[in-house]
């Protein structure tokens, strides 16, 4: 997703396009009707860049039905992302069913990492367990929370007095794939060429740093700071 990514907003003057993606100036106009009083009237806005149209009602784009989601991220997996297009398809029409679809796509990237679990609450705790930052953490919360009071009759987290929380559900789910997928791909890329064997003496000096802390931990005696003689530092 791109970093300068801003989600339409009903009246805002600049955000990103959901047509050519270009963040840009947009220019709003209302649609009235003598014949027919509206509480609420239509709303065209035109991307000042590719001149295309998006319709508004109710403070929700319906055309197009994307609802001016950002595109899912190129390295989720398949399913997912197939879960994540769906809830761009709804998204300009229902935002609880787009909300609920994104909670699926996350559960799903969850069993990707983790293999099956009982719920996606215990897989976040696995993900943690196994290292995950908690920040991460919060952003898979975040989207399970959400879609969990979408798929109730009570709305307790206010999705229809704050829409751009579905919004911003999209730019999570993005973020958590560039988090657990793409940064760790791209470190694993950059650091492909050291050799096996200096890997192997990576991982003991690890081993070794860890068992000297837990010793230490075990007796209240700080670990010393002695560097091995005649290794390079």
């Amino acid at each position: 997703m791109e970093e300068d990514y801003s989600p339409p907003r009903e009246d805002e003057e600049y955000f990103t396009c959901p047509h050519c993606g270009i963040f840009g100036e947009q220019q709003w106009e209302e649609l009235t009707s003598g014949e027919f009083p509206l509480e609420n009237h239509p709303k065209l806005c035109r991307c000042w860049r590719c001149k295309r149209i998006s319709l508004w009602f109710g403070g929700m784009m319906i055309i197009p039905a994307t609802g001016g989601a950002p595109p899912p991220s190129p390295d989720l997996p398949e399913s997912v992302r197939a879960d994540y297009d769906e809830a761009r398809a709804v998204a300009g029409r229902s935002r609880r069913a787009a909300a609920a679809l994104l909670r699926v796509a996350v559960e799903n990237l969850c069993i990707h990492l983790n293999g099956p679990q009982r719920n996606l609450d215990e897989h976040i705790g696995l993900l943690v367990a196994k290292g995950l930052a908690e920040e991460t953490a919060e952003m898979f919360d975040a989207v399970r929370l959400v879609g969990n009071n979408a798929a109730h009759p009570i709305d307790r987290i206010g999705l229809d007095e704050r829409p751009e929380i579905v919004q911003t559900l999209f730019w999570l789910v993005n973020e958590i794939a560039r988090d657990v997928i793409t940064r760790p791909k791209q470190r694993a890329a950059a650091t492909a060429w050291i050799p096996p064997e200096e890997r192997a003496r990576i991982a003991a000096r690890n081993r070794k740093a860890i068992e000297k802390l837990e010793r230490s931990r075990d007796t209240g005696v700080e670990p010393t700071d002695v560097p091995d003689q005649g290794k390079d530092a």
